[in-house]
């Protein structure tokens, strides 16, 4: 402590009490000098005692509050308190409010003033914090690119961005204190409702949906509407915040894609059609002829000479063609038209079937076809059979010359789903030719080398998609082909109860 003016001092009394307060004091003179302060004070501005009253108090005021302290502090003033700014010594700001009140002697003449300072530093950055949190918010719900309204807790529109005035085409003033929902379409307005009524019951924290809104001029708005509510300290309703992107382009384009789709699934409708009568009435003609040709053939036959025998041959050849060609044309498009539920198929027993219908050909071959036990699986068995009897029959046609063919099937599970593999050690299929060989009509080799009318793998795709998946070619060990497709997994079955006699 440090006397710069007994008479103050004296007037104050005893001082002990006051160094000791946790409230920073400070005395001035009747000239507003400093002249003593507490430990509490030090502390508030990182000063020590002899520091302090080393200068001015006001040289510690920041320059905007100057003309408050002197009127707070002056001899002249009254007692009264003032919020303003001290710098401390380390360089920031210290907010106080400063109560001065005046020192008297024992005649009632005032000899100085008594100073109490009351740090509110936390509660100005509070302060601060919150109108840079607000400025924030006002930027950004203004210049938001999607738009944006504050709705009180009855509906009443508080406040809209431009971007919700250009999707409305509608002013700032033309929505405020509307009621929100006059801008619903009518017809979903009970739903808004709804979801509305779950916000302020806390159902739900927030809800987002397709609404229509009605326009400035009439038209009707589609957008993506998302809500949530604001509620206070204690939990009452304060505002909803809405959130409106507009989608009317979206909307459009998947209107004009649905028509595109219902038009292409109705062409399609008719150009299968258009195959099985096609195909149907082809036949019969083509059947005629081949029964002709065969007629001819053999009732003929030793009044033929060489050519004539081999243009009939040719001209009968050329129809079993067509007929094949048919036959898969019609296999093809009736996978177009299936729509049957999937169900359980045991595999083991597809393959008795097929190796059955295949045995001429796989004795003729020389062939060993080498069948893993397979799973159940779900799926059209029909369709199954046909996958597989293209398969093979393309490892027993496209083989080595001189190489007797092997094929091997098998399975493997992978979570829900079976991975079947059919091997050959065929010819294989060049890796850049792949992808193109389960297109419509695709063929590798000319009908001199192999025969075939280029639909069998485009089927076996067809199939394997109807299924789920898709199929693969890869190389198999020995450098021929290796087919590779999903097929779902049968749900297990519960065993059949035993009853008795």
């Amino acid at each position: 402590m440090v006397d710069r003016n007994e008479a103050v001092l004296a007037a104050l009394g005893p001082t002990r009490a006051l160094a000791a307060s946790p409230t920073p004091m400070a005395v001035l003179d009747d000239a507003g000098r400093l002249v003593w302060v507490n430990q509490a004070f030090e502390q508030l501005l990182g000063w020590d005692a002899i520091e302090l009253v080393a200068r001015p108090l006001r040289g510690r005021v920041r320059r905007q509050d100057a003309a408050r302290y002197d009127e707070l502090c002056s001899p002249q003033r009254r007692d009264g308190s003032a919020e303003l700014a001290l710098v401390h010594r380390a360089g920031h700001l210290t907010w106080v409010v400063l109560n001065a009140s005046g020192v008297r002697n024992d005649d009632g003449a005032r000899v100085g003033t008594l100073c109490t300072a009351h740090d509110v530093t936390d509660r100005r950055d509070a302060e601060s914090a919150l109108v840079a949190a607000e400025g924030q918010f006002r930027d950004a719900f203004d210049s938001a690119p999607i738009g944006m309204a504050l709705v009180a807790p009855n509906g009443i529109i508080l406040k809209v961005n431009r971007a919700l005035t250009a999707i409305l085409r509608q002013t700032d003033s033309q929505l405020l204190a509307r009621d929100f929902t006059e801008l619903i379409d009518p017809s979903e307005l009970e739903v808004d409702r709804s979801a509305a009524r779950q916000l302020r019951s806390g159902g739900v924290r927030s809800y987002r949906d397709e609404v229509r809104l009605l326009a400035g001029d009439g038209e009707l708005v589609w957008t993506m509407l998302s809500a949530s509510l604001v509620r206070d300290a204690i939990g009452a309703p304060v505002h909803y915040v809405f959130q409106v992107e507009d989608i009317t382009e979206r909307k459009l384009a998947d209107q004009r894609l649905a028509e595109v789709l219902s038009e292409l699934e109705r062409s399609n409708r008719d150009l299968e059609n258009f195959a099985h009568i096609a195909a149907h009435d082809l036949k019969s003609p083509i059947q005629t002829v081949q029964g002709f040709v065969r007629t001819v053939l053999s009732r003929a036959d030793d009044r033929l000479d060489d050519l004539e025998r081999q243009l009939l041959n040719r001209a009968l050849s050329g129809t079993l063609r067509m007929d094949e060609l048919i036959d898969d044309v019609l296999a093809y498009a009736s996978l177009q038209q299936q729509d049957d539920p999937l169900a359980p198929v045991v595999l083991d027993d597809v393959l008795v079937v097929v190796l059955d219908g295949l045995a001429g050909t796989i004795e003729a071959a020389r062939a060993t076809v080498d069948v893993e036990p397979l799973p159940t699986v779900l799926g059209d068995a029909g369709q199954l059979r046909q996958l597989f009897h293209n398969l093979l029959s393309n490892a027993l046609k496209f083989t080595r010359p001189g190489v007797a063919p092997i094929v091997r099937i098998g399975a493997e599970q992978r979570g829900s789903t079976w991975v079947l593999r059919v091997d050959d050690n065929g010819i294989g299929i060049p890796e850049d030719q792949r992808a193109g060989v389960f297109e419509v009509f695709q063929r590798l080799h000319t009908r001199g080398e192999y025969e075939g009318t280029g639909l069998g793998l485009a089927i076996c795709a067809r199939v394997v998609e109807r299924h789920g998946g898709t199929i693969t070619i890869g190389e198999a060990s020995g450098g021929g082909a290796s087919f590779r497709f999903p097929l779902p997994a049968a749900p297990a079955q519960r065993p059949a109860a035993v009853t008795g006699s």
